[in-house]
């Protein structure tokens, strides 16, 4: 699976077809494999789409988040589900839900959302057609490792390099001080006691961009998906989507176009 165009994997907008086709717990459930070139951004709808199969591959020009904090709204797609499993823990995945921070190649394979890393002039052309050669042998019980030996062959060693290796470090060293905490006010408290840079910048994204009502609805959202599975997780995901988008400013902080005369 691969976006159009050379920018993105997919931003959000442009998954029309395949929610007709198929929905996000198919893919986490039929145990195919899957694999995601998320080259470029990888945002929003296009994280449902990527990260519930086997293989998410991340490239050097991959920018991966969630940046629903900023319009009022939430991870949704299973997105609570992934965040609070994440290889690297679930407070990185609260600092990432509550956030909205961009990750780089480097951080999204640290943190776990990406599994393996490949150059992205070898995901295109004839390499793509090579990464695909398993296509044929897909049954049966060696279809996982036909499929990891065809990655690593095209990814032949390569590891990323140069960018950004900031936000997951940071936040390994910081989340039990702060993101373990139980509720965003002792979050904030802890941030502020903290007083480190790391402590500072998120402060400052949490005060000037994020909505406190989504943050808070974030935090319990995951709480609660770490114990469920997929399927009750996009259902609880989908009813908290029907209240943002349907109650009122100010109980709401998204924006609801029907609400008023759009001129």
């Amino acid at each position: 699976m691969s976006g159009a165009g050379g920018k993105a994997f997919c931003a959000g907008g442009d998954v029309q077809m395949i929610r007709e086709a198929l929905s996000n717990e198919t893919l986490s459930t039929c145990g195919c494999c899957q694999v995601s070139l998320c080259d470029g951004i990888t945002m929003g709808g296009g994280v449902g789409l990527s990260t519930h199969g086997p293989f998410r591959i991340v490239t050097e020009k991959t920018r991966f988040a969630m940046p629903e904090m900023a319009i009022g709204l939430f991870p949704d797609v299973g997105a609570t589900y992934l965040l609070s499993r994440l290889k690297a823990g679930g407070n990185v995945g609260r600092f990432m839900a509550m956030t909205g921070t961009t990750l780089a190649a480097w951080d999204a394979l640290r943190a776990g959302v990406g599994t393996h890393f490949v150059p992205s002039s070898r995901t295109l052309g004839k390499n793509l057609d090579t990464l695909c050669r398993f296509k044929a042998k897909l049954i049966g019980e060696d279809a996982l490792r036909l499929c990891e030996d065809t990655i690593r062959e095209v990814a032949a060693s390569a590891e990323p390099s140069g960018g950004p290796k900031t936000a997951i470090v940071c936040v390994l060293v910081s989340t039990a001080r702060c993101f373990s905490a139980p509720s965003v006010e002792e979050i904030i408290a802890r941030l502020k006691t903290d007083g480190s840079d790391f402590a500072v910048v998120t402060l400052q994204k949490m005060f000037q961009s994020c909505s406190p009502t989504s943050c808070k609805v974030a935090l319990r959202a995951m709480h609660e998906a770490a114990q469920m599975s997929i399927g009750p997780v996009l259902q609880m995901e989908y009813r908290l989507s029907q209240r943002f988008t349907t109650r009122p400013q100010p109980l709401s902080d998204f924006f609801d176009p029907w609400s008023q005369d759009v001129v």
